[in-house]
């Protein structure tokens, strides 16, 4: 099969609830940053359907704003109040201020799909399905490059080091630029099908969906540990705090809870269904775990791993993000409504 086939396929083997390969034509292309939280207190979260993005303040008051067409992902800029709209459709990246007024819209490589931000230098790194190019965004100026990188599925920056990793689904590893000098390098991580990916500590947490674990790689030496966990992990969140990492298993309704001093699963909790979305409110110590198929969302107790109860999250919750000032949690939807807050 094609790679821009097997993209595809991928993306909506968690988006849909129907089999791997037979996604209706309302389900597309789905991102985990479908939505995103500002530490000013407001959630954006794209609407594809209707080529916009919708803003929640922290009264909750909605704000819908026209981007380019079938917006795909959103990021933040905390330092600088800015928005990034990635526009799958338009091949192109709508700007927003902190005031909700759309400010640039630049364009991107190819049918841009995954998004990060290093707020330090104030760049901004799209990736581009169908194209090997990495398209660099200068948030002062908006001048738009693009560097040969080869096609990623998902991009993550670690202002740590100055590097910027880049994962794909049909790779066994994962590219490293460094972004001072663009150069690029790649690095095992000893599995194909990479899917959900998260940085802390030092470490960079792979979820191997095809081989029923995580691949912890220390970004200092890239070593690799593997850490097994429940059938088909396809999301990760982190607990800096409580030094654990939490991989919703889609394959057989499981969460793990995974040590990340001993890299060693805790427990695993049973959830049931289909969940390929997770987040972690530091708080009230609650896992939310998404279930697209039910349209449900479980709440865990991080410290007890028991479950609290079940909520309703829209139609086909995919994605998440929590409200840092308030600190209710809000599903990115597939369905007419993009978004809903979880009570």
């Amino acid at each position: 099969m094609p790679r821009a086939l097997l993209r595809h396929a991928a993306a909506v083997l968690f988006a849909a609830s129907v089999a791997y390969g037979q996604a209706p034509a309302s389900s597309g292309l789905i991102q985990v940053d479908g939505i995103a939280a500002s530490v000013s207190g407001k959630i954006y979260a794209v609407n594809t359907s209707h080529d916009s993005v919708s803003i929640v303040d922290a009264t909750g008051h909605v704000e819908s704003v026209a981007t380019g067409a079938r917006p795909i992902a959103v990021a933040v800029n905390n330092r600088t109040g800015r928005v990034y709209v990635v526009n799958s459709g338009g091949h192109s990246v709508t700007i927003l201020d902190a005031e909700n007024h759309v400010v640039a819209t630049v364009p991107t490589a190819g049918r841009s799909y995954a998004i990060a931000l290093d707020e330090a230098t104030n760049k901004v790194y799209v990736t581009n399905t169908f194209s090997d190019k990495l398209t660099v965004i200068d948030g002062d100026t908006h001048a738009v490059t693009n560097i040969k990188a080869g096609s990623a599925d998902g991009v993550i920056v670690d202002p740590d080091h100055q590097r910027l990793y880049m994962l794909g689904y049909e790779s066994d590893t994962f590219r490293v630029m460094n972004l001072a000098t663009s150069k690029l390098t790649n690095e095992p991580t000893h599995a194909h099908h990479q899917w959900g990916f998260v940085r802390g500590g030092g470490m960079l947490y792979v979820a191997h969906v095809q081989d029923a674990d995580i691949g912890a790689i220390d970004l200092a030496s890239y070593a690799v540990v593997n850490v097994p966990t429940g059938h088909m992990p396809c999301a990760l969140a982190l607990n800096v705090d409580g030094h654990q990492i939490y991989s919703a298993n889609y394959g057989d309704g499981t969460v793990t809870i995974v040590d990340t001093a001993t890299r060693k699963a805790v427990a695993t909790v049973a959830v049931g269904g289909k969940p390929q979305a997770i987040a972690y409110e530091p708080t009230t110590h609650t896992i939310y775990v998404a279930d697209a198929h039910s349209g449900m969302v479980t709440l865990i107790d991080a410290r007890t791993h028991r479950m609290r109860k079940r909520v309703p999250g829209g139609d086909r919750p995919y994605a998440l993000a929590v409200n840092p000032v308030t600190h209710q949690v809000y599903a990115a939807d597939m369905g007419g409504t993009p978004f809903t807050e979880l009570r």
